[in-house]
């Protein structure tokens, strides 16, 4: 059953020990590393978005005001062609040629002459017009269509119609690249890398780039199946109303974001390309700089963290195995050092309480054996008792015979040290039987001066007849005690004769009467002899132990008793006015009577 216990004991201080470091972890985990880790990977996400979020910006906002500079120089370009297509001699042209070849030819003079006032006004925007029928055939062309096989030109188409909306017939204008966008404006790009293209929406093809033209050709392919980015939450652009949008693709390995602004009304796309590469690079080192920063930060506070758990659970752990020790039997387990935190101050109240367990345990083996030793030494003591009387009376005759020479000469030794050794038996026993006899009477309250000047008065004609001098201090303090006067007057006895034989002759005895702490009273008793060894200290007061050869080793142990039955305590002490030993008694005040 004990065993079993212990065993349960044992595991549950382990799993308390273990749950406490794996709790204070976990909160630790929670409340620190994570958030700390948190924050570094947002961080570094936040900033590969705000990279993102500021190439797309410029990218979209690079585009956009090329795509309202296309614009505006478009408008321009629509007030040129109106000029040439929407003009009565253009209607007349279309009208009459129905009417006859006479009337047709005097229409076509009357329109070679318009354009040919017309032209170097509008022709410094366009290439060339053709004027086509319904029927597809060209009826009229001016400027230089073989133009466009050396020079890139938008192509635009607009329907001549009568005043009730019949169709007439047609006129293509090829318009110059250079009239639609301006050469600052097509160099215009978001780092070393980017670019910016003009791009044909109907024919699919690149009219102006500012960089080499089969690489934007490859990009602007690429980007035509890229993925695209929501940029709702991007800044305000110049034109809210154009048709903008944002993507990203893969280029070999680089990775690109643009822009695509339409121009309204003109069939053509403004394209603005940058290198998330090269522009994310110095963030980029700066981000992942500071994810690292983070991660050693909360490494190394994560490392402090768990030392200091360790050292300061291991007092912890090593308590728990001391109780384990205590409960497998062991009183005296090796304890953690005390200290002013409140595991020091832990293992300090533990060690102190193994102390008192140790004390009362010791002092209930001590009234065990006592209590046994008594009673056995009673049941001895009145055996021998009865026999050793008859003895003693016999030997006293015997003792008287010889003095009165009725006994040989040769037998008055031999009488004379069995007669001795029968006193000395004779007072063992009587000690025996004081040892086991119980407290008996009532209790009184006196001044304990009393029953320690009768001592001295009983044992006075002895210490004078040995030299000793007598010193008394504290005698005129009227400290009052509870219990029995002759008891105590027994102990004192005994110690006073403990002094006597241990003293050299012309030595001094000093007896002390002080208050103590706590409303107690010390006697101490101190002698000039030989001292006490130091490993006899703690057995000196163990029944028929003794330094003396003719002692019995029942003096101590009777004043033990005594002073224990009154709730005291009895000690060797260090002597202050002699150099031999010294013996304390101290008991609990009590309120002196009126």
């Amino acid at each position: 059953m004990r065993r079993a216990m212990y065993d349960w004991a044992q595991f549950t201080s382990e799993i308390f020990v273990m749950t406490l470091r794996s709790r204070l972890l976990a909160a630790f985990a929670a409340l620190a590393v994570v958030p700390l880790l948190a924050v570094g990977v947002f961080d570094y996400l936040r900033t590969a978005a705000a990279v993102q979020s500021l190439i797309v910006n410029q990218t979209s906002a690079i585009a956009a005001q090329a795509a309202t500079d296309v614009e505006s120089r478009f408008r321009l370009l629509e007030a040129n062609i109106a000029l040439l297509a929407g003009n009565a001699e253009t209607h007349r042209m279309f009208a009459t040629r129905a009417l006859g070849d006479t009337v047709a030819r005097v229409g076509l003079e009357v329109m070679t002459r318009y354009l040919g006032d017309a032209w170097p006004v509008a022709g410094r925007d366009l290439l060339w017009a053709s004027y086509r029928a319904t029927d597809g055939r060209e009826l009229f062309s001016i400027g230089e269509p073989e133009a466009t096989t050396t020079a890139r030109a938008h192509v635009l188409q607009r329907a001549v119609r009568d005043h009730d909306g019949t169709a007439l017939g047609s006129v293509t204008f090829a318009a110059r690249v250079d009239s639609l966008l301006a050469d600052a404006s097509l160099r215009t790009h978001f780092g070393r890398a980017g670019l910016m293209a003009v791009v044909d929406d109907s024919a699919g093809y690149i009219l102006a780039t500012d960089a080499e033209e089969s690489v934007a050709a490859n990009r602007v392919q690429a980007a035509a199946h890229s993925s695209r980015i929501d940029v709702s939450q991007t800044a305000s652009r110049a034109d809210s109303a154009r048709q903008l949008e944002s993507f990203e693709f893969k280029d070999g390995d680089s990775s690109w974001i643009g822009a695509r602004a339409s121009v309204t009304g003109a069939g053509l796309s403004v394209i603005s390309l940058a290198s998330r590469d090269e522009l994310s690079a110095p963030f980029t080192a700066i981000r992942d700089s500071s994810l690292a920063t983070v991660a050693l930060l909360t490494t190394l506070v994560a490392i402090a963290f768990v030392a200091l758990l360790w050292r300061g659970t291991q007092p912890l752990a090593e308590l728990t195995r001391a109780a384990d020790d205590v409960a497998n039997g062991n009183l005296s387990p090796r304890l953690p050092l005390a200290g002013t935190d409140e595991a020091g101050r832990l293992a300090g109240a533990f060690g102190y309480m193994l102390q008192r367990i140790r004390s009362m345990l010791e002092e209930v083996d001590r009234a065990r054996r006592m209590a046994v030793i008594g009673e056995f030494a009673s049941q001895v003591a009145h055996e021998i008792r009865n026999p050793l009387t008859g003895m003693k009376l016999n030997l006293q005759k015997l003792h008287r015979a010889a003095v009165d020479g009725r006994v040989p000469a040769e037998l008055h030794r031999p009488i004379e040290i069995t007669r001795l050794e029968v006193d000395r038996l004779d007072r063992v026993v009587r000690g025996v039987l004081q040892l086991g006899q119980a407290e008996s009477g009532p209790r009184t309250t006196f001044p304990l001066r009393e029953p320690v000047g009768r001592a001295l008065d009983a044992i006075r004609p002895e210490l004078e007849r040995a030299g000793l001098v007598v010193h008394t201090e504290g005698f005129e303090q009227s400290l009052a005690v509870t219990g029995h006067a002759e008891r105590i007057q027994g102990l004192v006895l005994n110690l006073l004769r403990n002094a006597l034989e241990a003293s050299p002759p012309a030595g001094r005895l000093v007896v002390t009467l002080a208050e103590g702490k706590d409303d107690t009273v010390h006697l101490t008793v101190e002698d000039d002899g030989p001292g006490i060894a130091h490993e006899l200290t703690e057995k000196i007061f163990a029944p028929f132990v003794t330094t003396k050869a003719e002692g019995t080793g029942l003096g101590l142990a009777l004043a033990q008793r005594v002073v224990e039955d009154h709730g005291g305590s009895l000690a060797v002490v260090a002597p202050r006015y002699t150099r031999g030993a010294a013996f304390r008694v101290i008991l609990s005040r009590a309120q002196e009577s009126e």
